[in-house]
Parts: structure tokens; sequence; C-alpha cells
């Protein structure tokens, strides 16, 4: 047992790439010496640590990069953040907003690209069959978006102005997903 734990202690990520280098140097010795069956099993060996080197070091140095991200973190290193939360964590977003927002890209990014594949869509084009599934998509998506807009604590008129105007762009939104819809028929 115990030379199963000295072995063990050997292969700890300070010592991956000496005990890799000890191994193939063992294995290129035997292979010297010409023995036939000692020579496959130290080309074996040699292949195993080869193996070792190149697929346990880089998982090592992943693990190792990580701790060290960590401790710099907690030392009061800071840690980069992304350009959306980023624009979040300066000023939040109001309901009125995000309503708006999401109308607002279903307006600029969707709609006029959709308009075009409706007015001269052919069924046997695969390129706008791809263009159908990518707007259905994106429009599910919106929508999801838009039911995720909570409204449970609000009360009184601005409660009411707020899912008035949440229908409104959901239903000009599922219009268009019927139109989507009416083509898939088509094509199959």
């Amino acid at each position: 047992m115990d030379k199963v734990t000295k072995w063990w202690d050997s292969c700890r990520a300070d010592n991956l790439g000496k005990h890799a280098k000890c191994l193939i140097e063992s294995a290129t010795e035997t292979l010297q010496n010409n023995d036939k069956m000692t020579g496959v099993y130290a080309a074996t060996t040699a292949l195993g640590a080869l193996i070792f080197l190149l697929v346990l070091r880089p998982l090592n140095r992943r693990f190792t990069d990580k701790k060290e991200n960590k401790k710099k973190n907690k030392r009061g290193g800071k840690k980069k953040s992304t350009g959306l939360s980023a624009k979040k964590a300066e000023k939040p977003v109001t309901l009125e907003e995000q309503i708006e927002n999401v109308y607002k890209r279903y307006l600029a990014e969707y709609k006029q690209g959709l308009d075009a594949l409706v007015a001269d869509f052919d069924p046997k084009s695969e390129k706008q069959q791809y263009q159908l599934n990518y707007y259905n998509e994106m429009l599910l998506k919106l929508v999801i978006e838009l039911d995720g807009v909570d409204l449970v604590d609000l009360e009184g008129d601005r409660k009411i102005a707020l899912k008035d105007r949440r229908k409104c762009v959901i239903r000009e939104i599922q219009t268009d997903l019927k139109r989507l819809d009416s083509l898939k028929k088509l094509s199959h």
C-alpha cells in the first residue's frame, strides 16, 4: 500500500513532467537492449507516458489556472464583465423599457427580413427554409422574453397599462409567427 501511495504522490501536478520523462527514458533504455518482449512492454510504457503527458498535463493547467484566478479575485482582482451585465449594473431597466426594448429589437432585427421572406417565399429553396426556421426561433425567443417581464408585484393603472402593452407586442409577434407557420405548411 505504501508503494501505491508513493506512486500517487509522484503523479501529482508538480511531478507530471518529471514522471513522464522518467518513464520515457526507462522505456528507451529497455528498447535498446533488444529483448523482444521487453521491447513491446517498453514501447507500451513510452506510449502511455506520452499520453499521460499530453492529456493530463493540459487538464492540470486548466485546474491550476482556475485556482490562481480564484486567488486573484479573493485578493481584490477584478473580474472582467461582459457588456450586457455591465449595462445592467449601471442602470436598472424598468418594466416599460424591457417591453419596449423587445419591441424595438423585433422591428429593427426581424420585421423587415421576415416581410421580405413572406413576400417571395420559395418552398423548394433550402436557404429560405433555413431563414424561415431562424425567424421562427427568434420570434419565439422574443415572446419568451416578454413572458419573463414580471408584473405580479404591480397594482393599479401601471399594471393594466404594462399588461396591455405587453399583450399588444406579443400579438404582433404572434401574427408573424402564424404567417411563418402558413409558409411551413406550403413547404410540406
